[in-house]
């Protein structure tokens, strides 16, 4: 998400620009385990991710839209991540310990934009 962020700040980025960094991401992790099924998660991921940079347009003037665009997307690719595992393999960790992650996903990319873009200071008199 770090990488993701830095580049949206930075460049407008085209829509399938997500969906082809997330796309390589997972095809070439999946390769590691023959988890080829895995792809699709990227594949998809990537999608929801370009459509939310391309609705939210998130950018330094809009805060809230940069946090909440590092936020969803990692929770939509960790939830797909899951939803996939279930269909395939099958979830051996418990319910909270997968919803869980992915909520944790979805803070880790909300700090990583507060890195980037930090609260504004108050004013000293």
């Amino acid at each position: 998400m770090g990488a993701l962020l830095l580049a949206a700040s930075r460049w407008t980025l085209p829509f399938g620009s997500l969906c082809l960094v997330l796309t390589l991401n997972s095809a070439l992790m999946s390769v590691l385990e023959a988890q080829y099924h895995l792809i699709a998660v990227g594949l998809l991921g990537g999608l929801a991710g370009d459509v939310l940079l391309k609705w939210l347009k998130p950018s330094v003037a809009y805060p809230t839209r940069v946090r909440l665009f590092a936020c969803a997307v990692p929770m939509v690719l960790y939830g797909l991540y899951f939803a996939v595992l279930a269909v395939t393999s099958g979830v051996w960790w418990s319910i909270p310990f997968w919803s869980g992650a992915i909520v944790l996903a979805g803070i880790v990319g909300w700090l990583l934009s507060v890195l980037m873009i930090p609260p504004r200071r108050p004013i000293e008199a």
